[in-house]
């Protein structure tokens, strides 16, 4: 069990999951997701993965989203969870190119 000082979801944080309940989950260990949306009390929120939004070009040539990580969440618990070191946040926001908060 890892203590946190807050102990609590931040919206717009980008935080890493280091357990899971169940055994058939174990390929979401080391998975890092932004939060979009805390819960009122603030154990659990809902996020989205920590990937940038791909593109492809359709046969008529005109430039479509193939994959929007936004539009899929998940719901994660604080105790599986523990926060991004900020520097490294910082390169994965700017590796996305854009800002979530």
């Amino acid at each position: 069990m890892f203590f946190f000082f807050n102990n609590k979801f931040e919206k717009g944080k980008i935080y890493e999951v280091i357990s899971v309940h169940h055994p058939a989950l174990a390929d979401a260990i080391g998975r890092r997701f932004i939060v979009t949306t805390v819960n009122s009390h603030g154990r659990s929120a809902w996020a989205h993965d920590a990937k940038p939004v791909r593109y492809r070009e359709n046969r008529n040539g005109v430039r479509v989203t193939e994959y929007d990580p936004r539009c899929c969440s998940s719901l994660y618990w604080i105790d599986h969870v523990r926060e991004v070191n900020p520097a490294v946040a910082e390169e994965l926001l700017a590796h996305m190119g854009r800002s979530w908060n």
